[in-house]
Parts: C-alpha cells; structure tokens; sequence
C-alpha cells in the first residue's frame, strides 16, 4: 500500500468508526422513543390517532435524531483527519481507542437524555429543557426536584432503566463498534486513487447532510415542534429528539440572563389593543404620555351587589395543585372521599366553575395573580429573575390592596429562598412574609412545614392581628415529594375509570392521593378553627390553586380541557347576601381576573386599574369567552395548540372538521390570542414609571 493510500486508509478507517457510533446512536434513540410509547401506552390509548399519523410522526421525528447523533459525532470527525498524517500503528491505537472510549460517552450521553427526558413527562408532560437551565439559575429549586424523583418514580424502574438502556449500549459496542476494520467495499474503493483523494470532501458532504436533515432554512432548535406535526399533544412529544430541546432551552437561557427582549410587534398596536378587548369588554385602551399603551378599567364598587359589608380581613388562598376534577369525579364517591371539606365550603360559598391559571407553573402564577397582565406563554418561568418583572407597576395585587386600607402579609409553607422569594415579594408590595424560617419550634420536613401545621400558624397569627389585612397564603404538601405527617394515612378504591389512566406505579400515584386529601383534610382543619374564632365573621376568603394537579394521569382529548380546571371560590357566610351562597356561576375566568374583581369588591369609589383581567362581577359576562394558559376561546370555539375544538352543552371538546368556515373561526382566535400577548408583553417592556 503506498503511502497515499496508507495515510487515506487511516483517514476512512477513523471516520468510519465514527459512523458506526453514528448508529448507534440513532438506533438508541429510536428504541427510546418506542420505551416512551410502550411505558406511556395507557395515556396513547386516551387519545384519537390513526397509526399512519404515529408512523408518520416517527418517521419524521427521525431526522432530528439524524441531526443530533451527527453532531455528537462530530468531534470525532474532525479528529480523524489527523490520520492523514498518523504513521505510527501504535499511535493509531491509542487513537482507536480514545474512539472507543469517545463511542461510550456519546452513549451514555444520549442514554442520560432519553431517560431524563422519558421521566419528566410525568412531572410537566414535556421535554425537560426548561428545568435543565433553571439548574444554574436556582439550584436551591432544582435541588429539591432532583431529591424527590424517589417519590414519584421508583428508583427500582430508575435503576432498570439506566441498567437495561447500558446493556443496550454494551450490545452496540460489541457488534457496532469494537471492529474497527474497514468494510469490504471501502477498502476496494479505496484502490482508486481519485476516491483516495477526494474520500475527505466526500465524508464533508455526507456530515452536512445528515447535520441539516432537512431544507429548512431556519436552525433545528426552532424547527423540532414548529409545526406541531400531529394534532394529539402527547404523539406530539415524539417529534423531536431528547437532546434538542437542551439547545433551544439554552438559547432562551442566554436571552434571559443577558436581559434581551422579546420582539413586540409595534407597528399594529392600536389594531392590537382593539382585537385583544374582545376578551376584556370593560377595558379601555390608552397611551401614556411616556409613549407605552395599556388597558385601563375604570372599577365601580360592587360591593352591595354581594356582601353585607366591607371585610376587614381578606385571606387568599393559594392551595398548591388543587385540581378541579378531583372535586368533581363523583364516580364511586371519589370526590366526597377525596375532598368533603373543600365541598362543604362550596355549599356555603360563591364559586366559579371554570376557573383556569394564566400560566404553567407555581411561580409564573404566582407573578401573574399579583401583576393582573399577561406573561406571554414563552416568557421565562420565573419573571422574577428578568428585571422588566423588578418595574414600578403601579397595579401589583398587594399595593392595590395597601392603597384600599388593607396591610399585605405573604405566607409560605416552603423554604423563602424558592425562586428568591425573599427578594420579589417585598418588590410586589408584601410588607410582610413568612415562612418555614418564621415558625422555630414547630415540626418540618425536608421542603418545610406540613400544611395543618402551616394553617396552624396562619391561624395563631390571625388572633394576634388587630389592623385590617390582606393575606396571601401558600400551601406547599400537595406537591412532590408530597410529604405529609407520618400519621395520617389515607387509603381509598380507586374507580376503574381512574385506575386505567394512571402513569406512575400504584404506591408514587397513592402518595399523590394521600397529599391531595391531607391538603383538603387541613383545608377543613383550619376552617374548624376559624369558624370559632373572632376575626372568621369579618373575613372574605378566596380559595383558589396554583395550577393543576400535574402528571400522575392522563386524559382523553375531548375532556382534555377539564385537566386545567383549578377552583375559584369566595367563601365568607357571614358576609355573603343570602342569594349567592351555594351559588355556581360559569364565565370562564383566571388569575388574572382576581385583582379588578378584589378590588371592585373593596373599593368605596369608582378606581382606575391597569389590566388585562376583568372583575368577574360585571354583568353579562359572556359564559366561555376568554384566553388561559392551556386553550383560548371564542364563543365556545377553542383552540388549542393550533387545533379548533367546539366545547358543546355537555362540555365535551368535539374536533371540528378543517373547512373554510372553520378556518375563518381558527384564524380569527389565533389573531385575538396573538394580539393579546403582544399587547401585554408591549407593556411589560415599554411601562415607565409616571
């Protein structure tokens, strides 16, 4: 073999090496995918589907892993054309082997994403790029995430996974990739000196081919979901590769920390503000003098339309992943055995029936309840860490509530350093937090302080309080671990309709039940309490949630929209007017609706807020008309994730065929929900303080 040719056969015998982990790569990605169907078969059973559009989306989905297994192998690409010039055979072993070792880390890099990824669908039903990034901006958050996977997935199916995904990749090495002979057919057309020659431009083009994947102009990161490939949400999650969302996720990481802005659309504003008052019929649009625009409502109290009285005490009350449906699935007295206290209370109060969170997430809801505007859906999570969420916004929920006579105090059940609490909330105009740090003495556990304990508190500080208050409260059990005292256990048969949808093993799901009927067990305790107690007969106390109850079961498509139901009600028996208690009205309605609405509540004149939510109270109201985080609908037209349901009188989603009418009534929802996140995201970036 002469020189030339020696030197080429290094070159190819490299890149080849390279390719062969190239696929295994791809093949591991591939059986991730189907572990992903095959794990989460019960939740594909809940969704309609054809198998040409599963067979389709997997096949589609191939290119990304393309994609990614080609720049994982990249390295090695580059590296082999040192061959060219690597003489020594002993050298060009140890070369091989620094390959071998190379083939292991891709591996297990891959293995790591796939299963990461695979389990994180429990938690949020989506990719995990987002808590990835959040890691180096909140470890303290991330920290108490990594530690409870033991409660929500057991470490034995943990352990099985990473065990069995390794004997996959010991399989590959041994049949892909420890052979590290050139193939017959490369070593004949290595013979010919013009392929000799021309063998490095020929790997060049392969690699941009199989890096690219596709003819999209635009860079894989925003390509992977872009179109929303399949119109089933979960089949939709296999449309992309495990790693991909890491590059995306990194990408927003970066604006968010160096501070950039999202793209407002300026030039149609007004045409903005007049589509997005579809959704706020009270609202008006105006443009400050410092050049932002914004909606204002001129509130009139409503106050004698229904309560007795001014409140002197308002207490809110944030329950932590207080779903809707578990209230209401009467199935086999589910709901009775699983809530009595939160339907006792429902008896005796006002409640709203389709009350949704603006946001996904506790502290995204968190800033949206308090700021009464929209965070556009792909705002960073945690707006506290941007500094257009540090703005003198002159409507925040606790200043309004100070300006109306009322001293605002926040509570937390969890630790204050959660997504630098400590910092934001005396920035949202709390003169006053407490949480597990503020109560020495009293039993905690790992995330802070048992809910019943936590009301105890709140309870023992209520009797202490002689001046008017408003009180944000926080509860924090319901959540993973799900930490509850070690005494109360709660056991319960599950209905079979239930009992097929769950998607974590039987003792993760019981722990969740268990949590849900301890939070409503010292929901109960604390009413008990303050029912006997001098400060319950002047207080108004809205109970709502954070968000849903998250993971731990699926749901058909066409009650889909049932799963982001969270309750809204105003309970307070001594001050509500006779007509309204046991009352259940159905606007649609979210966090955002709760400031104008307190505020009209407490006002004793007429009071200009600026807002993107409505006082709930307002006549004529239309019944399902409004934007959430999940779905925005249009005179019970709804479109979700690029698909248009109609929500009939049973309120099922019925899937409308895609003719030209329906078009018409998709492209016009898109327009209102696009014109009501860029008038919001115009005014968190251009507000400037009067």
């Amino acid at each position: 073999m002469n020189p030339i040719t020696k030197h080429s056969h290094n070159f190819n015998l490299l890149v080849w090496y390279g390719v062969k982990i190239w696929f295994g790569l791809v093949l591991l990605f591939s059986l991730g995918r189907f572990f992903y169907l095959i794990d989460y078969f019960n939740v594909l059973e809940q969704h309609r589907y054809t198998i040409g559009e599963l067979i389709y989306v997997l096949l589609s989905s191939m290119r990304f892993d393309f994609s990614i297994s080609t720049f994982l192998i990249l390295p090695l690409v580059i590296f082999s054309f040192l061959g060219v010039f690597i003489k020594n055979s002993r050298l060009l072993e140890r070369v091989v082997l620094f390959y071998k070792l190379y083939g292991w880390v891709a591996l297990s890099i891959a293995l790591l994403g796939i299963v990461a990824d695979h389990f994180y669908y429990i938690y949020f039903k989506d990719h995990f790029n987002v808590f990835f990034w959040e890691m180096w901006e909140n470890f303290n958050n991330s920290r108490l995430v990594i530690d409870s996977i033991k409660d929500v997935i057991t470490i034995e199916k943990l352990v099985l996974t990473f065990a069995g995904g390794y004997a996959i990749i010991f399989l590959l090495n041994k049949s892909l990739l420890i052979r590290h002979s050139l193939p017959l057919f490369l070593t004949k057309m290595l013979k010919n000196k013009y392929i000799v020659k021309s063998s490095g431009l020929i790997w060049l083009i392969l690699i941009f081919l199989f890096a690219r994947s596709t003819f999209d102009p635009r860079p894989l990161p925003l390509q992977d979901r872009r179109l929303s490939i399949s119109a089933n949400s979960f089949i939709n999650l296999l449309h992309t590769n495990p790693l991909l969302p890491l590059f995306r996720g990194y990408k927003d990481w970066q604006e968010f920390s160096s501070s950039k802005k999202f793209n407002v659309n300026t030039k149609n504003l007004n045409n903005d503000f007049a589509i997005a008052k579809t959704w706020i019929p009270n609202a008006n649009h105006k443009n400050a003098s410092q050049g932002y625009h914004y909606f204002s409502q001129d509130l009139k109290p409503s106050l004698h339309h229904l309560l007795i009285k001014r409140p002197k005490h308002v207490i809110l009350l944030f329950l932590e992943s207080f779903s809707t449906w578990v209230t209401e699935y009467e199935e086999e007295g589910f709901a009775q055995a699983m809530t009595p206290n939160f339907l006792q209370l429902k008896k005796e109060g006002l409640y709203f029936a389709h009350h949704f969170p603006p946001g996904g997430g506790t502290i995204k809801n968190l800033a949206q309840i308090n700021m009464s505007f929209l965070q556009p859906r792909n705002f960073h999570p945690s707006v506290n860490y941007h500094k257009e969420g540090l703005k003198p916004f002159p409507n925040y929920l606790a200043k309004m509530m100070e300006k109306l006579g009322y001293h605002p105090r926040f509570f937390y059940a969890g630790q204050i350093p959660w997504h630098r609490l400590y910092h934001f909330l005396p920035i949202l105009g709390y003169k006053e937090h407490y949480a597990d740090h503020s109560f020495p003495g009293i039993r905690k556990h790992y995330w802070g302080l048992y809910d019943e304990d936590f009301f105890n508190q709140l309870h023992k500080t209520m009797l202490k309080t002689s001046k008017k208050t408003f009180n944000f409260i926080l509860t924090q059990s319901n959540h993973p671990p799900f930490y509850v005292p070690p005494e109360f256990k709660f056991t319960i048969k599950l209905p079979k309709s239930i009992s097929k949808r769950i998607l974590v093993g039987p003792k993760q799901f019981a722990k969740r039940i268990n949590a849900f009927r301890y939070s409503d067990y010292s929901l109960g305790k604390f009413f008990e309490q303050a029912s006997k107690s001098p400060y319950f007969k002047d207080t108004l106390f809205v109970i709502t949630a954070d968000h849903p109850f998250g993971g731990g079961i699926s749901y058909s498509q066409d009650l889909r929209w049932k799963e982001n139901q969270i309750p809204l009600l105003f309970y307070a028996p001594h001050l509500l007017k006779k007509e309204f208690i046991g009352k259940e009205l159905k606007p649609f309605t979210t966090h955002l609706d709760l400031m104008p609405t307190l505020v009209s509540l407490l006002t004793n004149e007429p009071v200009e807020v600026h807002t993107w939510g409505k006082n709930i109270f307002s006549p004529n109201l239309p019944e399902v008309n409004g934007f959430n985080y999940f779905f925005s609908c249009l005179k019970r037209y709804c479109l979700v994730k690029n698909q248009l349901f109609y929500l009939d009188e049973k309120e099922y989603f019925q899937t409308l065929p895609n003719d030209d009418l329906h078009k018409s009534i998709k492209s016009q929802i898109s327009k209102l929900d696009k014109a009501y996140n860029n008038t919001a995201l115009h005014y968190l970036y251009k507000f400037e303080k009067p």
